[in-house]
C-alpha cells in the first residue's frame, strides 16, 4: 500500500525467519510466568487494551497475533520420529522440559535444573547453547578448544575458531566477511563454499558471470545470455523472485530441472510447495509434520491442472463476486512474532543511525539475510510520507494500540483477515455481501523484525472493503481488500503500474491484504444524497435520528436494526435489499421466516439477524424431527456466513389461538436441535410477543401478566431464563395514543414531553416508551423472569392513514427513539435498549387499517422516504419540522449539539467528524479545582481541551479520561526549549510521565508569537527540538509539533483565493509551513470574526460575522462566501499554499464571541455565533468543502485577570460555578 516500497517488499520480505529470536523472547516470557507462578488472567496486552476500552473486550484480529502460551506435549506427535517443536514444552520422554537423562533431546532455550545439562554445563557431551555465556573450559564463549562447537553468532578472539579463522576444518560462518585464504570472502577456489548474499570479484564467481557452472545469487538481476532475468533456456538457474513470461521457468512452472521457488504454490510433481516427495525442496518456512522432507500440511493437486498467477494488484472493477483469486499470503500461517513490553522495547534503540547497536544486540552478522530484514524494516518506518500520507511505527503492543487511537480516536473497530480454518490452498472465489468500511482507515502492516513490529499508515482517497471468499474446497474466509483511488503520487515504477500495465493516476488499483494485517476503522455511515456531502450526511442522520444508522456508538450500545417486512409486490430483490442494509451501515436485521434468497444474500455481510419461524410452521415444529430438519435447512445450511442471533419462534401469539400451545414445544425443539448443533451459546431461541399480555401496566412498577396470558408465557419465561435468552416485545406506543388520545399525550408517545408526564414512586416518565418496558419488566420480574432481557423487536410510527399518522410526527418518532435507546429506562438506566425498527419498506399487501400499510422506511424504489438538510430541520413534502430536544440525555446530546449549535459537546461523530474542543483559559482567580474542570468536561461531552501550558493539576486529572489535548509550551519557555537538552527534559516531564494515560494530540509550542517579537526567533528550533525528543520516545507519529498564530500573519486576506502572508511574516512563518508539511502535523489558527467586524463595522455586516447572513455576501470567482469566518479559513488556505504549504491543514485553535464589553459583545450575539459555528464546521468552507473543521471553542470560563479591553474578561461559555451561561433553545 502507500509508496510501499512495493507490494513485496513488505509482504515477501517476511521470508527472512526471525523464529530464534521469536523462539528466546517467548521462552524468557514463559519462564517468568512460570516463575511468578504461571499465566496470568490476562495478559499484558489484553490489560493495556482494557484500560484504552474498558467496556470493549479485545477484537478477535488483535488476540490472533498473540503467540499462544507453551502447552502440552507436541500437539501432533510424540514418538521417537516425532520432529521437535521448539515452541512446544514437552510434558515426557526424553523431550521432557527438565529432562536430565543422557538421551534426552535437550531443548537449548531451557534452564535445566542440574547435572550435565546445566547451563552452565561444562561436560564434554553437553550441548551447547548458542545464547548461553559459559563460565569456564571448552565452553566458554571465547573457547578456543578443538571439540568445542562454534556459536555462528560469537565473535571469536583467536586461534581456529577466530572470526577469521582460515584453518581447513573450522566450520564456515555463511554470515562471516573472511580476511584471507579459500575463506575469503573473495576466495575463487573450487572447493570455497559460495555465499549467495556475497557479490564476487571475479572467475566465474562474478555477479555478471555467465558461465555454465557458476553458482547464481538468487538477487541478482543478470544482463544478458540464459542468465537473464527473462532466461526462459533449459539450464539457465531460476531466480526465485523474478516473475518469468512463460515456458517451464514461469513463475508457476512444473518443470523437472527448473529449481523450487520455495515461496510459490506449484500444483504437483514434486514441486508443490506443499509436496512431500523425498528429493522435493523443503521449504524452510513450512513447519513439517514429520522427516525433513515431509510437508507438514500438503494440499497438493494433480498436475496437469492449470496454474494462476498470484492475485497482487487488480482493478477495482474486479472486485464482484464470482471472480476467482489467488492469495497464497492470505493462506499463509499466521506470523506469532512476540510483542515486547513498552519499557523494553523503547530500551532498544530502532534508528537507522543505531544500526550497528541493533545488528550487535540481536548477534547478527552486518551481511547478514537478517541484518537486511532489519535494516529494511527501519528504513521503511524512516521513509517520507507521500503526498496524503500519514505513518507510524509501533514496536509495542502499547505504541500500537494508542497511536491507533490518537489517529482515529476510540470510536474505531479493528477488522482483519478471517479464516473459517486454516488452509494451504490459496484458491478462493469472491462471494456475495463486500462491505465498504469506509474511508477513514489506519492500515498496520507487521514487518518483518526479531520482535512485533508494525507500520501503520492512512492515506487519503483508500477504501476499505471486507470481501468474503470461499476456497475451492469450502473453506470460508473474509479477507480485506484496499482500494487505492488516486495513485498519482506513487512512483512510476511501482510494480502495481506493470502488472496492471497502467499509468499513475488513471484508473483505481486494489489489492489484498497480507494474513497478519490490522485495519482500523471509524463506524461510519456512507450515505449519498445529491444535494449533500457523505461527511455531513454522517453528522446529520445521527443527529436526526435517521434510521440508516449502524448507531455503533462508543462500543457499547447495540446497533439499531430494521424489520424486512416483504407483505409487498412492489420491492426490490433480496440481493438489493441486503445491498441496502450493507450501504447504509444497518448492522441488524429481522426476517419473519428463512426466505432462501434473504439468507444467500446475507452470506459473509457481517448483519446480525433475528430469523422468524412463521406463525403456521409452530404446529409441525413441535415434533423434534421436523425442528432438527428446519434447523439444518435454514440455520446450518447458512451458518457462519450468515451471522444468526435470534430465532423468534412465532410472532405476536396470543394466548387463546389455536397455535399457542405449539410455541413452547417448537421453541424447546429448535433449542435441542442448535445445541446438538453446538450452536445453543451462540443463537438464542425466543419469540416475540405484544405488550397486550400484560393485565396491568399502569403504574409501570405494578406491572403484570393478565389471567389469560400468564398460564402462556410463564413457561416460556421459564426456558428463556434458563437459556439466558431475552424476550422479544413489539413496542408501540402509536397504539395508546390513537386508542386514548384523551389521556395519552402526543408529545408523551412522540418523546418530546418537556418534562416527566407520569411520576411512579421514585421514577419519572417522560415518554411512553419507558413506560411500556418498564411495565413488562416488572410483570417478567413477577412471572420469575427477573433475569430476563427485553429486545424491541418492532417499533414504529406510520406516516399516512390516520390524523396521528403523518410524516412529521413519524420522522420525529424515529428520530426521538434512535436518540434514546442508548439511555435504557427508569427503571433500568444506562442499559442500551437493543431496538428494531420496523420496517425497511411501505408494504402494500398488508391487511388491516390503512396505517399498516405505511409504516415503511424507503420507498419500493430503495430511496428514503424522508429527505434531511443540516439546517437541524426534516423537510417532508417542502414542511418545515421543529424539533424539540430537551428530552434527550446528555450521552445523546454529545452527538445532538454538533447539529444543534451547543457547545457542550464533544462530537465524536461516527469517524468521519472531528470533534469540538474548548480551551482551558484559566487567567483568573475564582475558577474551580483541576480535577472539576476535567470533570465538567467530561459530564458535558466534552471530548477535546486546549491546555496553555502543562499545568500538572490538570494534567494529573485528564489521565484516564480519553479527552484528547493540546498541550502548550508557554512563550516565556520557547528560548530555553531552543535547546535540546531542555526540550528532552521537557518531554520527559510533561509528555511522557503522563502518557498514554493522557492522549496528547498536539504540542502547540508558543501562541501568537508575532515575528518581530524576540521569541520568534525561538519558536522553528523548539519545535524541531521538541518533535525530535517525541521521536525518541516513538511518539512522533502519535503527537504532532506545531504552533498557534493569528490571522495577523496574512498581508493580504481579501478576496480570498489571494491570501498571502505579509513580506514582514513570511520569513518568520514559511520554514515552520516546511516543518509542518515535513512531518505532516497541521497549523493552529486562532480565528475570531468579532474583531475584524468591530474593526470595521462600516464596511462588514454583523450577519456575515455572526453565520446569519441570508445569502452570499462576498463572491471569489466561483465560490460564493455566506460569512467571515470561511472567508478568513481559506484566504489563510491560500497562503498557505503560496508558501508551499498546500498539504498543511489548519485546526482553529481559538474562535470565540465575548458576551460583555463592547455594543456587539452580547449574549444574544455570543450565543448564535457559537451555536451556528458548531452548525457549520462539519461542512468545511468553500475552498475545501465536505473537510470538517477541527475547532476549538475560547473558552471554558470567563477569566477576571485577564489583561486588555473588558471583553477579554467575558468568552467564558460557563460560569466559575461550572453553571453554562447560554440556554440555546431552537424553535
Amino acid at each position: 500500500m502507500v509508496s510501499m516500497s512495493d507490494a513485496w517488499g513488505w509482504e515477501n520480505q517476511r521470508m527472512v525467519s526471525f523464529h530464534s529470536m521469536a523462539i528466546r523472547f517467548l521462552v524468557v516470557f514463559s519462564l517468568l510466568n512460570v516463575a511468578f507462578g504461571g499465566r496470568q488472567a490476562l495478559s499484558s496486552e489484553e490489560v493495556h487494551w482494557n484500560s484504552v476500552f474498558p467496556d470493549t473486550p479485545m477484537p478477535k484480529a488483535l488476540k490472533n497475533l498473540l503467540p499462544p502460551p507453551p502447552t502440552g506435549t507436541s500437539k501432533k506427535f510424540k514418538g521417537v520420529d516425532a520432529p521437535v517443536n521448539p515452541f512446544i514444552i514437552y510434558e515426557n520422554v526424553g523431550g521432557n522440559k527438565k529432562s536430565k537423562g543422557v538421551d534426552a533431546l535437550v531443548n537449548p532455550f531451557i534452564i535445566s535444573e542440574n547435572g550435565d545439562r546445566n547451563k552452565e554445563s561444562k561436560g564434554v557431551n553437553a550441548p551447547v547453547n548458542p545464547f548461553i555465556i559459559y563460565e569456564n573450559v571448552g565452553r566458554n564463549k571465547k573457547s578456543k578448544g578443538v571439540n568445542a562447537p562454534v556459536n555462528p553468532f560469537i565473535i571469536y578472539e583467536n586461534g581456529d575458531r577466530n572470526k577469521e579463522s582460515k584453518g581447513v576444518n573450522a566450520p564456515v560462518n555463511p554470515f562471516i566477511i573472511y580476511e584471507n585464504v579459500d575463506r575469503n570472502k573473495e576466495s575463487k577456489g573450487v572447493n570455497a563454499p559460495v555465499n549467495p548474499f556475497i557479490i564476487y570479484e571475479n572467475d566465474g564467481r562474478n555477479k555478471k558471470s555467465k558461465g555454465v557452472n557458476a553458482p547464481v545469487n538468487p538477487f541478482i538481476i543478470y544482463e544478458n545470455v540464459g542468465i537473464n532475468k527473462k532466461s526462459k533456456g533449459v539450464n539457465a538457474p531460476v531466480n526465485p523472485f523474478i516473475i518469468y513470461e512463460n515456458g517451464d521457468r514461469n513463475k508457476e512452472s512444473k518443470g523437472v530441472d527448473a529449481p523450487v521457488n520455495p515461496f510459490i504454490i506449484y500444483e504437483n510433481d514434486g514441486k508443490n510447495k506443499e509436496s512431500k516427495g523425498v528429493n522435493a525442496p523443503v521449504n524452510p518456512f513450512i513447519i513439517y509434520e514429520k522427516q525433513s522432507t515431509d510437508n507438514k500440511n500438503s494440499v497438493g493437486r494433480k498436475h496437469g491442472q492449470a496454474a494462476m498467477n498470484e492475485t497482487i494488484y487488480f482493478f477495482q472493477e474486479d472486485l464482484r463476486p464470482g471472480k476467482i483469486v489467488n492469495l497464497p499470503l492470505l493462506a499463509k500461517p499466521r506470523d506469532f512474532t512476540p510483542f515486547l513490553p513498552r519499557q523494553l522495547a523503547h530500551s532498544i534503540p530502532f534508528s537507522t543511525d543505531k544500526l550497528p547497536e541493533i545488528l550487535n544486540h540481536f548477534s547478527f552478522g552486518s551481511e547478514s539475510l537478517q541484518a537486511d530484514a532489519v535494516k529494511q524494516t527501519i528504513k521503511g518506518c524512516e521513509r517520507q510520507a507521500m503526498r496524503g500520507e500519514q505513518m507510524f511505527c509501533a514496536t509495542s503492543f502499547d505504541s500500537l494500540v494508542d497511536s491507533s487511537v490518537s489517529k482515529l480516536g476510540r470510536n474505531v473497530q479493528l477488522v482483519a483477515n478471517e479464516l473459517g480454518k486454516e488452509t494451504n490452498d490459496p484458491m478462493f472465489s469472491i462471494g456475495r455481501g463486500i462491505q465498504n468500511m469506509g474511508e477513514e482507515e489506519l492500515v498496520c502492516h507487521k514487518m518483518t523484525y526479531p520482535y512485533a513490529v508494525f507500520l501503520c499508515h492512512s492515506i487519503e482517497g483508500t477504501v476499505v472493503y471486507k470481501v468474503p471468499l470461499v476456497g475451492i474446497h469450502g473453506t470460508k474466509a473474509n479477507a480485506i481488500a484496499i482500494c487505492h483511488k488516486d495513485t498519482s503520487a506513487w512512483s512510476p515504477n511501482h510494480p502495481a503500474f506493470f502488472i496492471l500495465n497502467v499509468k499513475p493516476g488513471t484508473v483505481p488499483i486494489c489489492h489484498f491484504v497480507v494474513r497478519d494485517t490490522l485495519v482500523w476503522e471509524n463506524f461510519s455511515i456512507s450515505i449519498d444524497f445529491p444535494s449533500l456531502s457523505k461527511t455531513s450526511m454522517a453528522a446529520a442522520y445521527l443527529v436526526l435520528g435517521v434510521f440508516i444508522a449502524s448507531l455503533t456508538i462508543t462500543g457499547a450500545i447495540k446497533p439499531i436494526g430494521v424489520c424486512d417486512g416483504r407483505v409487498a409486490d412492489n420491492l426490490p430483490s433480496a440481493a438489493d435489499v441486503v445491498g441496502l442494509y450493507a450501504s447504509n451501515g444497518i448492522g441488524k436485521m429481522r426476517l419473519y421466516d428463512p426466505d432462501q434468497a434473504t439468507l444467500q444474500a446475507l452470506g459473509g455481510t457481517d448483519i446480525e439477524l433475528i430469523l422468524g419461524v412463521a406463525n403456521g410452521d409452530l404446529q409441525s415444529l413441535a415434533t423434534p424431527t421436523a425442528a432438527n430438519v428446519w434447523v439444518q435447512n435454514n440455520i446450518l445450511a447458512f451458518s457462519p456466513a450468515v451471522k444468526f442471533l435470534y430465532i423468534a419462534v412465532g410472532n405476536e401469539i396470543k394466548p387463546t389461538d389455536p397455535e399457542a400451545q405449539f410455541v413452547l414445544p417448537a421453541m424447546q425443539n429448535i433449542n435441542d436441535a442448535l445445541v446438538s448443533a453446538q450452536l445453543g451459546d451462540q443463537i438464542k431461541v425466543s419469540t416475540s410477543v405484544e405488550p397486550s399480555l400484560l393485565g396491568q401496566s399502569f403504574p409501570p412498577s405494578s406491572g403484570s401478566f393478565s389471567e389469560t396470558s400468564s398460564p402462556y408465557i410463564t413457561p416460556i419465561i421459564a426456558f428463556l431464563a434458563n437459556t439466558g435468552a431475552p424476550i422479544l416485545v413489539n413496542v408501540y406506543p402509536y397504539y395508546p395514543y390513537i386508542s386514548n388520545p384523551q389521556d395519552v399525550r402526543l408529545d408523551y408517545a412522540l418523546f418530546s414531553a418537556p418534562g416527566p408526564v407520569v411520576q411512579d414512586g421514585a421514577l419519572s416518565y417522560q415518554n411512553l416508551f419507558d413506560a411500556i418496558l418498564d411495565a413488562f419488566y416488572s410483570a417478567l420480574e413477577t412471572a420469575g423472569g427477573a433475569n430476563v432481557g427485553i429486545v424491541v423487536s418492532e417499533t414504529g410510527w406510520p406516516s399516512s392513514g390516520n390524523p396521528a399518522a403523518t410524516v412529521e410526527n413519524a420522522v420525529t418518532y424515529y428520530q426521538n427513539t434512535i436518540n434514546h435507546v442508548m439511555n435504557g429506562t427508569p427503571k433500568r438506566p444506562g442499559q442500551p435498549i437493543e431496538t428494531y425498527l420496523f420496517a425497511m419498506f411501505d408494504e402494500d399487501q398488508k391487511d388491516g387499517a390503512e396505517t399498516e400499510r405505511h409504516f415503511g422506511l424507503f420507498s419500493p424504489d430503495m430511496q428514503p422516504k424522508y429527505i434531511y438538510d443540516l439546517i437541524v430541520r426534516v423537510i417532508p413534502q417542502e414542511n418545515f419540522i421543529p424539533m424539540d430536544f430537551q428530552s434527550v440525555s446528555k450521552t445523546l446530546m454529545a452527538v445532538t449539539y454538533l447539529v444543534l449549535g451547543v457547545f457542550t459537546a464533544s462530537l465524536t461523530l461516527t469517524g468521519a467528524i472531528k470533534p469540538i474542543g474548548v480551551c482551558d483559559g484559566r487567567v483568573a482567580d475564582n475558577l474551580p479545582p483541576a480535577p472539576d474542570v476535567v470533570g465538567l468536561y467530561t459530564s458535558n461531552g466534552i471530548g477535546k481541551m486546549r491546555l496553555y501550558d502543562p499545568d500538572l493539576a490538570t494534567l494529573q486529572a485528564l489521565g484516564g479520561t480519553g479527552i484528547e489535548l493540546i498541550l502548550g509550551v508557554a512563550n516565556g519557555d520557547l528560548q530555553s526549549l531552543a535547546t535540546p537538552t531542555a526540550a528532552n527534559a521537557w518531554v520527559q516531564n510533561n509528555i511522557l510521565a503522563f502518557s498514554p494515560a493522557v492522549k496528547f494530540l498536539y504540542i502547540a509550542v508558543g501562541n501568537e508569537v508575532k515575528p518581530t517579537e524576540p521569541d520568534a526567533q525561538f519558536v522553528l528550533p523548539a519545535m524541531q527540538n521538541v518533535y525530535n525528543a517525541l521521536v525518541a520516545a516513538e511518539l512522533g507519529g502519535q503527537i504532532k509539533v506545531t504552533t498557534s498564530v493569528d490571522t495577523g500573519l496574512i498581508g493580504q486576506s481579501f478576496p480570498p483565493s489571494s491570501g498571502s502572508f505579509s513580506e514582514t511574516s513570511s520569513p518568520y512563518i514559511t520554514p515552520i509551513i516546511a516543518f509542518l508539511a515535513n512531518t505532516g502535523a497541521p497549523i493552529l489558527v486562532n480565528v475570531y470574526p468579532y474583531y475584524p467586524y468591530i474593526g470595521n463595522p462600516q464596511d462588514i455586516r454583523l450577519d456575515y460575522a455572526l453565520f446569519t447572513a441570508p445569502g452570499p455576501v462576498v463572491q471569489d470567482g466561483a465560490l460564493s462566501y455566506q460569512n467571515l469566518f470561511d472567508a478568513i479559513l481559506d484566504a489563510f488556505y491560500s497562503a498557505l499554499e503560496t508558501a508551499g504549504g498546500s498539504n498543511v491543514e489548519i485546526v482553529v485553535s481559538e474562535t470565540g464571541w465575548p458576551s460583555f464589553g463592547n455594543p456587539a459583545s452580547t449574549v444574544e450575539n455570543a450565543a448564535t455565533y457559537y451555536q451556528n459555528l458548531i452548525n457549520h464546521v462539519v461542512n468545511g468552507t468553500p475552498k475545501r468543502p465536505g473537510q470538517p473543521i477541527e475547532t476549538y471553542l475560547f473558552a471554558m470560563f470567563d477569566e477576571n485577570q485577564k489583561g486588555g479591553t473588558e471583553t477579554e474578561l467575558h468568552f467564558g461559555l460557563f460560569t466559575p460555578d461550572q453553571q453554562p451561561k447560554y440556554n440555546l433553545i431552537f424553535s
